[in-house]
């Protein structure tokens, strides 16, 4: 991607950053620690908070040490009885003439075991922020793997695969560290650990200890950072490891910038705009003709049924970036929108994956049978030189891409797209 391009994506962002921190009611206060000022679904985020959990960790261990509330009592095999209990296994008693006596007493051990329940839930942060890099990793290669094949031998062009290079090799630094931290944690407790989301309590004492509750607090409430990481996009640009990202949001707005000069009007009660574009979830919508849209951005589809109402066959789950929903025909349509950074037709073709993997569960049979609603469309978007959408594999319609590039100013398929969605909600309802 040439320089005009990145510029081009981080001076719209910041163009309506402002508008997008007066509707969340952003005043200034003062900036957050580096590791927490970004949310840990961007790739400087995360990379910040394994780099702390990673630094952390022998001062979070050594504090547990330190600290007797934060250890139980342990119980140990004795050889006298004294101060001790009889075991109650039966294959710890043996015979001596006549009668049984046991082999060891169960005494309380009189140094301390550390209590599970603080590495357990550090296990499970560790855990979590090791499997958003990795999931960095994968998408990050694919787009390295792009980029390559664009053959873009201008400046900018090396400087980004470069920059891309780097971008993956911290990753991989950044989940090697974590892996190293689990081990530690593993050995100091002596045995492996079962994961666990709650927070301990009692808490454990320490100052490295308060920091990781004030920092987890923000990792698992994105809310939190977000006045911090907009405002952060206006004054230094983030780096081109976060171009992915966004591409994405800049897409996102756009999509409801184009909605809104359609017609479309956000509801009173539904959340702010900015929630759903930096933070994911669902804004509705309303046209005086077309009804109601539902926009949802990033929603995590299991094979249980989302609020969405979208289902998938996938065992590890599915996250398209958009879904948009509209009434058609007495039932609910979806449309999947899944911006990328790639330009290659094999891998726009890959974004069909949703219309074989999605489905709805709605009440309605063909010869007596129940049938699964699959999505109406699943369309790339991508930073296309052009204006017209393009037909992909079977040019049937049900795969294609948007063009959406900052530098070109005629943008005109998305808003052919979304004609086309507006004329399904427009059909005549089918009598049943």
């Amino acid at each position: 991607m040439e320089e005009a391009f990145h510029k081009a994506i981080i001076e719209d962002l910041q163009r309506f950053s402002a508008q997008l921190l007066d509707s969340i009611g952003h005043t200034k206060s003062q900036p957050l620690p580096s590791q927490i000022a970004q949310p840990i679904s961007t790739i400087s985020g995360a990379l910040s908070a394994a780099e702390f959990l990673a630094n952390s960790t022998p001062k979070l261990l050594g504090e547990l040490r330190s600290h007797t509330l934060s250890y139980t009592q342990a119980v140990v095999r004795s050889p006298s009885p004294k101060g001790a209990r009889i075991p109650r296994e039966p294959w710890a008693y043996a015979k001596h003439g006549q009668t049984l006596a046991p082999t060891f007493w169960l005494a309380p051990a009189q140094e301390a075991r550390p209590n599970p329940q603080p590495l357990r839930w550090l296990n499970h942060i560790m855990q979590k922020l090791r499997g958003q890099l990795q999931w960095f990793l994968k998408q990050g290669q694919k787009s390295y793997e792009s980029l390559v094949e664009q053959e873009d031998d201008t400046y900018w062009g090396h400087q980004t695969r470069q920059e891309y290079k780097a971008m993956l090799d911290n990753i991989k630094r950044g989940s090697h560290q974590l892996s190293r931290a689990l081990l530690d944690i593993e050995r100091f407790f002596g045995q492996t650990l079962n994961a666990s989301p709650h927070r301990p309590e009692p808490y454990p004492q320490g100052n490295t200890w308060r920091l990781l509750r004030r920092f987890e607090r923000h990792w698992s409430n994105p809310l939190l950072t977000l006045p911090s990481y907009i405002n952060e996009c206006v004054i230094k640009p983030p780096d081109i490891a976060d171009l992915p990202f966004l591409y994405q949001r800049w897409c996102i707005l756009s999509l409801f910038k184009c909605l809104q000069q359609m017609g479309c009007v956000l509801q009173d009660n539904t959340q702010p705009l900015a929630w759903t574009i930096f933070l994911g979830g669902a804004s509705e919508l309303n046209h005086p003709v077309y009804g109601h849209i539902q926009i949802w951005v990033e929603p995590r589809i299991t094979s249980n049924t989302h609020d969405s109402g979208l289902c998938t066959n996938e065992a590890q789950g599915q996250t398209p970036d958009i879904v948009i929903n509209v009434q058609s025909q007495g039932s609910t349509e979806s449309i999947i929108l899944d911006p990328t950074l790639s330009q290659q037709t094999e891998l726009l073709e890959q974004k069909g994956k949703y219309y074989r993997t999605l489905y709805r569960k709605e009440n309605r049979k063909i010869a007596g049978v129940s049938v699964l609603k699959r999505p109406w469309r699943c369309w790339a978007i991508a930073p296309i030189k052009q204006s017209k959408c393009l037909l992909l594999a079977d040019r049937d319609g049900k795969c294609g891409a948007i063009p959406m590039h900052p530098l070109v100013q005629q943008r005109s398929g998305l808003r052919d797209f979304m004609l086309d969605v507006f004329a399904l909600t427009q059909l005549p309802t089918l009598s049943t």
